[in-house]
């Protein structure tokens, strides 16, 4: 721009030296006016063009600048939408493990009531053979009393065959220990105080 308007002062330079040389003064004056004119003209253009040049680059800057905050905001947005996800797969996850593990205690329970349903049926099944058998087993008890005349000591150590004999003249005492003596001679002995008289 400065070259163009060096150009024009030199062409208006060379008008003015034309024009005082043939038509004088007031032609001379007019010109001087036009140039005038001309600069302040080619001035304000310039000045104006400056501004329009620095209202575009703000411009240029600002959308520029829109368009950054834009890209971070969708990149943001892009990083919240994986972490959602991410969040969304863990509690999904989640969800299978508890409902799995759901699943395998209800099995336990399940199998645990069948256990309870098991065993309550064999509580009646054992308390129905023990009414059968603990009377017979009483019985027989008594029956052995009246042959033998002996009560048994059932508090004792197991290893230790424990009573009272009571014979016809004499009450003696029963207390073998069983890991001394072997099962035949203790039966002997305990036969052996049975009387045969009836």
């Amino acid at each position: 721009m400065d070259t163009q308007i060096q150009e024009l002062k030199n062409l208006m330079d060379e008008l003015a030296i034309i024009i005082s040389a043939r038509h004088g003064e007031e032609l001379l004056q007019k010109a001087m006016k036009k140039r005038e004119e001309a600069i302040d003209h080619y001035l304000r253009v310039e000045k104006d063009a400056s501004q329009l040049v620095r209202e575009l680059l703000q411009m240029e800057e600002s959308v520029a600048q829109k368009v950054l905050d834009l890209e971070e905001e969708k990149q943001n947005g892009f990083l919240e939408l994986r972490k959602i996800e991410e969040e969304l797969k863990q509690s999904q996850q989640q969800n299978l493990e508890q409902v799995t593990e759901l699943k395998l205690l209800q099995r336990e329970l399940e199998e645990l009531e069948k256990i309870e349903e098991d065993t309550a049926k064999m509580e009646e099944e054992v308390d129905e053979d023990t009414l059968v058998v603990i009377p017979s087993t009483k019985y027989l008890a008594h029956i052995f009393h009246k042959v033998t005349n002996i009560i048994w000591d059932y508090d004792s150590d197991p290893s230790v065959v424990k009573g009272i004999h009571f014979g016809k003249d004499i009450t003696q005492p029963i207390n073998i220990d069983a890991t001394k003596h072997s099962e035949s001679f203790i039966c002997d002995y305990l036969w052996n105080l049975v009387s045969t008289d009836w």
